[in-house]
């Protein structure tokens, strides 16, 4: 059994482990241009390839999460950690074409899925009832810290010693993950008081406040994954631009900084939620997001780095509204369907991962592909429909102040 630790130190614990976990999420994002000129894909390919790791997540993530209620969740986190680290391994020795890096990513997406909402339930179940609302908020919003960090090795390890070393320290991150868990985590009775059935998703449907935190992380992960697949390449195409100066920072630079950013508008975002209500935090956040997603599409023709500026200002508000979406979901459930609720919540959510990569690269395609500055345009418009579903969502959904 492992050694009891302090709640504080075990929220700790877990958020690393998450940022380990992460080094793997974008890490496909930050190597787009050099996948799709190593196995001449398609924009509509690169997107499948962006998106494929939530399509794994949202396969598993229903299951795994029920299960929660009923097993230990350490059984599930480190059996899925084990997982993540072959998918990735896998991704970094065998993978040669779109096919087989598909298959790769496909299960990396089922190791994040046995990790990240069991994860959840795992920390909130052994920490004190006053700390769950803010740890749950700060565990989400840490979430893009790995992100963060996987553009970095995505770059930094291409360039050093090829594109294949960024999934073996991918790997190394589930690793660290399955150790840091089995460490601090104690083993834990299956929940007598959970529902019988924990597959029986019918009166989490009936939960109106815990559908419109649903929908709105669907809209959330929709418009930031979407975005942050193809940062990268839009930064590369602006700085193609004729005249354009290189810049200082590479591109998996500047896409990780902004992603950094991401974090510390994610935990604002949630104090403000704490301190003003989520409800009114997350409407008014998604209606500012919406009309800056549109204006960082329509400035492809302005300066690098009001560009780069503009790029910024999306992450905070996209990514900010993770945390409080979380949270919104997690208070609104039944405890004793916590696991099933939030297996509900990251499929449906991840459901939006999967599709927002997918929807810009088809806007771009569409408008004329990616060297055509009017395409981007297109493709920012797309994801900014996320924006919009969560202030939909949450404005006729969700009840009080969550």
């Amino acid at each position: 059994m492992a050694p009891a630790v302090s709640p504080v130190v075990l929220v700790g614990a877990f958020c690393l482990a998450l940022t380990g976990v992460n080094l793997s999420f974008m890490v496909v994002a930050a190597l787009l241009p050099t996948l799709i000129e190593a196995w001449a894909l398609s924009d509509i390919e690169a997107g499948w390839l962006g998106g494929i790791f939530f399509a794994g997540y949202i396969a598993a993530v229903p299951i795994l999460s029920s299960l929660a209620d009923r097993i230990d969740p350490r059984r599930i986190y480190l059996g899925s950690a084990l997982i993540g680290m072959l998918a990735s391994f896998g991704f970094a020795g065998l993978a040669d074409g779109f096919w087989s890096a598909l298959f790769w990513r496909f299960l990396a997406g089922v190791g994040l899925a046995g990790t990240y909402m069991p994860g959840l339930k795992a920390m909130s179940d052994n920490v004190p009832g006053a700390m769950r609302s803010r740890a749950s908020g700060y565990y989400a919003s840490v979430f893009a810290i790995g992100s963060a960090l996987s553009f970095i090795v995505g770059g930094e390890a291409a360039a050093g010693w090829g594109w294949r070393w960024a999934f073996v320290v991918a790997g190394l991150g589930f690793g660290l993950a399955f150790l840091l868990i089995f460490l601090v985590l104690p083993r834990q009775a299956p929940d007598a008081s959970a529902a019988p059935n924990p597959f029986d998703v019918r009166p989490v449907f009936a939960n109106r406040s815990v559908m419109a935190y649903v929908l709105a992380n669907f809209g959330g992960l929709f418009e930031s994954v979407g975005l942050r697949t193809w940062l990268v390449p839009y930064l590369v195409f602006l700085l193609g631009r004729p005249g354009e100066e290189p810049a200082f920072l590479s591109p998996t630079a500047i896409a990780a900084g902004i992603a950094f950013i991401g974090v510390a508008g994610a935990v604002a975002i949630s104090e403000l939620g704490e301190r003003f209500g989520v409800r009114a935090v997350l409407i008014g956040t998604a209606v500012v997001s919406f009309a800056v997603a549109i204006a960082t599409g329509a400035a492809v023709g302005l300066d690098y780095w009001t560009v780069v500026a503009l790029l910024v200002a999306c992450a905070v508000l996209n990514y900010g509204r993770t945390g409080p979406t979380t949270t919104g979901a997690l208070l609104s459930a039944d405890p004793r369907l916590q696991g099933t609720t939030m297996g509900i919540f990251a499929f449906i959510g991840f459901a939006g991962a999967l599709v927002g990569p997918v929807a810009f690269g088809t806007a771009l395609e569409a408008a004329g592909g990616r060297e055509n500055p009017a395409a981007w345009i297109w493709g920012f418009a797309a994801v900014a429909m996320g924006a919009a579903l969560t202030a939909a969502a949450v404005a006729a959904l969700a009840r009080g102040r969550g």
